[in-house]
């Protein structure tokens, strides 16, 4: 595991992780609960499951596109934009 922390930028605010870290957690940590907006009600959307099924947790990661936070582990400095609807 890489001994220097991996910068994190979401929504142009800065975080540090660990490789390996789940990007899930490391939200939940700094309580970023808002991921997505429902595109029919504009209702704030968050990951239920932590494991893939539910899809809620679906993020815009710059460079990568639309992923699942519970799927990702860290391992790269990453851009993260939450609370808009990426469907």
């Amino acid at each position: 595991m890489s001994e220097n922390p991996f910068k994190i930028s979401i929504d142009g605010k800065d975080f540090y992780a660990p490789n390996g870290k789940s990007l899930f957690s490391l939200l939940i940590e700094n309580e970023i609960f808002e991921l997505k907006k429902n595109a029919v009600s504009n209702q704030s959307r968050f990951g239920i499951c932590g494991m893939g099924t539910c899809f809620e947790c679906e993020i815009y990661i710059k460079n990568l596109g639309i992923r699942r936070a519970c799927m990702v582990a860290i391992d790269a400095d990453l851009e993260i934009q939450t609370g808009v609807n990426h469907e």
